[in-house]
């Protein structure tokens, strides 16, 4: 039987437990029968009760990973997320917190690959306007080439069978992530999975978008989404694209300890809660606010200090001369 697992590090200072209790209560909502397992560390466990202890309605199980103490909660967290599936056995189906889940997910198990996942950004490595910027990262980090990889996967959804491939698979990501981090800031668990599905002959096939459809970088499959990744990073103006990339949605699960039957029907109407109208940005545009020139005059127009109102001054009295010539 397939089990669902989520990967919990928190604390009541954050709002990770608050995404993982909305992320549960949808998955069950579409998928009532499903085995659900939350692993955590033993700081987090301690912490789900009163305000925190909704969650354990929902699941079938909290399970308490031992972590080293050396590390802090972003490497607590990947710490769990590279070596769980030593932890469980059957086929699981890892989902990332900062998702809703939109249908039934079971149809998974049906899919012949030993792991999957969906490309990164939903689209292959080749199309993505950041590539070289990954490619120096893991170059710079474990001294390979993937320039001529296909293939960048997310790590937010991950479909697995119990094999010896696979937990060698999980062996090796872990090594690799445990041997790569150089601080908590640097953590990051995909170039290493991506090392070592390099390792491991290119184990990991792709998984239908709409097992992953993140829609803060792509729309394309939001119409046969299955969940919803809602990226949980720092990108300026996600808030005005959909209310669950508002704090606000997450404080009122703290304070009250619930999901209201205002968010219960935001979840069961996912696929449109988005804002109106969403502009979408040009690649020449996007392009010339990533130059250093198209940096300063955003962050000059963001802080519209004197520097700013000279050359918007300057800028509208040329235009008017040039319509008075």
């Amino acid at each position: 039987m397939l089990t669902a697992v989520y990967v919990l590090i928190s604390s009541e200072k954050d709002l990770y437990y608050e995404q993982t209790l909305l992320s549960v209560y949808s998955l069950r909502k579409h998928n009532p029968d499903i085995n659900i397992v939350v692993l955590v560390d033993d700081k987090t466990k301690a912490t789900l009760k009163g305000k925190r202890a909704e969650l354990s309605t929902l699941v079938s199980e909290i399970k308490v990973i031992d972590v080293p103490q050396k590390y802090l909660p972003k490497e607590r967290s990947r710490y769990i997320k590279t070596s769980f599936r030593h932890h469980l056995e059957g086929p699981l189906l890892f989902i990332d917190s900062d998702t809703v889940i939109a249908e039934d997910v079971r149809t998974v198990e049906n899919i012949e690959a030993q792991i999957a996942c969906v490309n990164d950004y939903n689209c292959p490595l080749y199309q993505r306007r950041d590539k070289d910027k990954i490619v120096r990262r893991i170059n710079d980090v474990y001294g390979v080439d993937i320039s001529e990889e296909r293939n960048y996967f997310n790590s937010g959804v991950i479909f697995m069978k119990d094999t010896p491939g696979v937990h060698k698979f999980f062996d090796d990501w872990h090594h690799f992530w445990e041997t790569s981090h150089t601080s908590p800031k640097e953590c990051y668990d995909q170039p290493a999975m991506m090392m070592a599905d390099i390792e491991n002959g290119h184990l990991i096939k792709e998984l239908n978008g709409g097992f992953n459809c993140q829609i803060l970088t792509n729309f394309k499959y939001l119409a046969c989404a299955k969940i919803i990744h809602f990226f949980n990073i720092q990108w300026e103006g996600k808030e005005e694209i959909s209310p669950f990339y508002k704090d606000s949605l997450y404080e009122e699960i703290k304070k009250t300890g619930y999901i209201s039957e205002e968010t219960r029907q935001l979840v069961d109407n996912c696929k449109t809660a988005f804002y109106a109208p969403v502009m979408y940005m040009s690649k020449e545009k996007e392009d010339f606010l990533s130059t250093l020139m198209g940096t300063t005059f955003y962050s000059l127009y963001k802080r519209k200090g004197i520097l700013y109102k000279f050359i918007d001054w300057g800028l509208k009295t040329l235009q008017w001369m040039k319509h008075k010539i």
